[in-house]
């Protein structure tokens, strides 16, 4: 949003008018939408003076230093603040994308599931959680999955052993299986991205639909997966296997 010179103008007379006035906040959002970085800081600066503890104040404080490329400021300064007014839906919005932004996954995590809890808008924590499984889990890179990098082994034994015991890396796996035709054994490892990770289940829908070829397709109930015994004995953990990779339709 842009805003003329007049509607800045007047701020900036409200101010003169009243310089103890709470509008400094608006004030400086307005510089900082329009481009104003070093002026908005400023005015933040001389109203934090009066009012130190005011949230929405460190709320755009914190956004002037993202459009600065102070990322790592910004976190710290709203991870300060969450502890103290998580309810707050603006703070918790753009701690939860610095969270993202930064790579720090098991933060957002932890942010969008309180944030169920909160009154949290849906909406928001469902883009905030669709936004942390593209992240995650970049579609460029699923894409550009080679299957020749599991060595040519497609098998529930092969992968389950040396690709799966890592929860992670469930989503790669499903995507190079996909990649591979094996749509069926891959839809249902998208299902299990879903059970380990709830925040994702978007994102496992959406891939689901697509090896299904139905846009907007719902998830299905993800198969029950058999827990591996421990390998002392091999007989059984083989078993196991089997039973896992049927319900998947591998074929071991």
């Amino acid at each position: 949003m842009t805003y003329s010179d007049e509607e800045i103008a007047q701020y900036r007379r409200d101010m003169e008018a009243d310089p103890t006035s709470r509008r400094f906040v608006p004030y400086a959002e307005v510089l900082r939408q329009s481009g104003a970085l070093e002026e908005a800081e400023d005015i933040l600066e001389q109203g934090l003076g009066i009012y130190p503890n005011l949230r929405s104040a460190h709320v755009v404080r914190a956004r002037i230093w993202r459009d600065q490329g102070k990322n790592e400021r910004a976190l710290r300064l709203l991870a300060e603040l969450y502890p103290q007014d998580a309810g707050n839906v603006t703070l918790t919005e753009l701690y939860c994308e610095l969270l993202i932004e930064l790579g720090q996954f098991a933060g957002a995590d932890e942010v969008l599931r309180r944030a169920q809890y909160t009154g949290f808008p849906e909406a928001t924590r469902l883009r905030l959680a669709e936004a942390l499984g593209e992240a995650r889990f970049p579609s460029d890179d699923f894409e550009k999955e080679d299957i020749s990098s599991l060595g040519g082994v497609l098998t529930l034994p092969g992968l389950y052993l040396e690709e799966l015991g890592d929860p992670f890396v469930v989503p790669i796996v499903a995507a190079r299986v996909g990649s591979a035709g094996h749509r069926t054994a891959a839809k249902g490892l998208w299902q299990e991205v879903a059970r380990l990770h709830p925040s994702f289940s978007t994102r496992a829908s959406r891939e689901v639909a697509r090896l299904d070829g139905i846009a907007g397709r719902q998830l299905r109930q993800a198969p029950a997966v058999v827990a591996l015994p421990e390998p002392t004995d091999p007989a059984a953990t083989a078993r196991a296997v089997r039973a896992w990779a049927a319900q998947l339709g591998l074929d071991v």
